[in-house]
């Protein structure tokens, strides 16, 4: 019986490795983009998104409220996209937002001027 239940755990521990989140993550930026920067709420676990924003060379920002918050920026369909990945406190999942990366600097300049 020991044995049994230290094979389950031992592939339920695996799967956690296994799972494609970097391939999920990408797809949830596309449709978050698609959806035209709206906020696009996921299943995939925070510290998901955070091992894929650190493979980009991105650390996630800690709020003084105990919020935290990443951007990274990729192509989605040929254009520089800027995903930001904030984490969903209640449940510790990943919302994400994405918009061109143009449109973001042109909105930002405006706003410093």
């Amino acid at each position: 019986m020991e044995i049994i239940v230290g094979i389950i755990v031992i592939i339920f521990i695996w799967s956690l490795f296994k799972s494609d989140s970097a391939n999920d993550i990408k797809k949830a930026i596309g449709e978050a983009y698609l959806d035209e920067g709206e906020i696009f709420k996921t299943d995939i676990p925070w510290v998901h998104a955070k091992r894929f924003a650190k493979k980009r060379g991105q650390e996630a920002h800690v709020w003084d409220d105990g919020g935290e918050s990443l951007s990274v920026n990729m192509l989605v369909n040929g254009e520089d996209v800027t995903a930001t990945l904030t984490l969903n406190r209640a449940n510790r999942t990943t919302f994400i937002s994405a918009d061109n990366s143009e449109r973001l600097r042109k909105e930002r300049q405006k706003l410093y001027k």
